[in-house]
């Protein structure tokens, strides 16, 4: 399903945040890995680090298509896949350090706007051997077995995908656990990266003067509720998400301070105007600054007594998380997860998260005065949200790649 003329429009006729600080004469950096085609609006300075990227070039030009159309032809190419991506990383070397591309890019002596998008807790989980075999010895792994999840799927484009990522051949199948021990490992190696980002701050006297902010914008499923290690489902394990800020003027905070309330990937964009000195009223913004929360002033922040969440890709489904429960609805009659070929939930899901916080047993069905209280809070959420309309001068939208596109997600399966 292509993104229509009207959806385009409308993409394109919102001011982005990066274009916000850009028209307030801010510097606007963006390094590390690509990001979405709107994603670039407003920036001064991109540089997109894709490693290895002569493989990737022939990976996506034959391997992909050609495995997922024939399966036999696929237990070859795989193999291939493991061999060619070996020899050209070899030919290459290692990747390109996008936070040494970061560090050299910045000026002491002007105001800037910096992402560095890291890719490192992404699939393949590529990561410290020796630090994942000492996590494997250290902590407690558990999950069921691979090969049953590999059964319990089937053969669907995405997953073969993502088994070749991590499966070299039938003889070298992971573990759960090794996985697990890869993601965690991985983990490690993004925070040593934020570690030498806060030293070359300090070394350079920068460090005071920044708004640090650390955040994903997904968790990571591995293997919970059958989702075959990617950030789908509207689970804790993938709406929940580190958020850690280092903001300037250390006087006015208490380093280490966890605050514990619901905030949201959108609270950032106005809490970085905040700071800036721009304003959050410079844009529609959905978020509210954190600058209370950071700082303190009890007095200047809203509390939430609920969030709402929703995923479009992969199910159509929406949520409604509180302190005490998760309550998931889906908005389509086909339950079935189009990545993981199963279904990872019923059509309306209620858990009580004081009780059971890995989201394991439904109790929607004895408990339908909770059910009819939380999709009403629901139904009022969705309808405090405005639909962005494109303005009536917009022109029509084309990209040069969208063919590209089209053919890459039906290899995926799509059409």
């Amino acid at each position: 399903m292509r993104v229509t003329d009207e959806e385009k429009k409308r993409a394109e006729s919102v001011t982005q945040f990066p274009e916000i600080l850009q028209q307030a004469g801010i510097r606007t950096i963006h390094k590390g890995r690509h990001m979405g085609r709107w994603h670039y609006n407003g920036f001064d300075e991109v540089t997109t680090l894709q490693p290895h990227s002569q493989f990737w070039k022939l990976y996506e030009k034959y391997f992909r298509g050609l495995r997922n159309r024939n399966k036999a032809l696929g237990k070859i190419l795989d193999g291939m896949y493991w061999y060619t991506k070996k020899v050209i990383t070899a030919l290459e070397g290692e990747s390109p350090d996008d936070l040494a591309e970061l560090l050299d890019t910045l000026r002491p002596d002007e105001q800037f706007y910096s992402t560095l998008h890291l890719m490192d807790t992404h699939m393949p989980y590529s990561a410290n051997e020796d630090v994942a075999a000492e996590y494997l010895q250290r902590f407690d792994y558990d999950g069921i077995k691979m090969e049953k999840l590999i059964e319990q799927q089937g053969d669907g484009p995405w997953l073969l995908d993502q088994r070749a990522n991590l499966i070299e051949d039938d003889n070298n199948t992971p573990t759960i656990e090794e996985v697990k021990a890869w993601y965690d490992a991985s983990v490690t190696h993004a925070d040593e990266k934020i570690g030498r980002l806060i030293k070359e701050l300090k070394e350079r006297g920068m460090y005071d003067d920044t708004l640090l902010i650390v955040l994903s914008d997904h968790g990571e499923s591995l293997d919970e509720h059958g989702i075959f290690f990617d950030h789908h489902g509207l689970y804790d394990q993938t709406v929940q998400i580190p958020l850690v800020v280092k903001p300037p003027h250390r006087e006015k905070f208490d380093p280490g301070t966890t605050v514990k309330t619901f905030t949201q990937i959108t609270d950032v964009a106005p809490t970085v105007l905040d700071y800036m000195n721009v304003g959050a009223e410079a844009g529609n913004f959905d978020g509210a600054t954190l600058r209370p929360l950071i700082e303190g002033d009890d007095d200047g922040w809203t509390e939430r007594e609920a969030i709402l969440v929703e995923e479009a890709h992969t199910q159509r489904r929406r949520a409604l998380r509180t302190y005490e429960h998760k309550y998931i609805q889906s908005l389509e009659d086909d339950l079935e997860c189009r990545y993981c070929n199963v279904v990872h939930g019923a059509e309306e899901e209620l858990y009580d998260l004081a009780e059971d916080p890995e989201e394991l047993k439904n109790i929607v069905d004895e408990n339908l005065e909770a059910r009819e209280e939380l999709s009403e809070i629901t139904e009022a959420l969705v309808a405090s949200y405005e639909l962005r309309e494109a303005t009536d001068d917009q022109s029509d939208v084309t990209y040069e790649d969208e063919d590209i596109v089209a053919d890459r997600l039906e290899a995926l399966g799509y059409k």
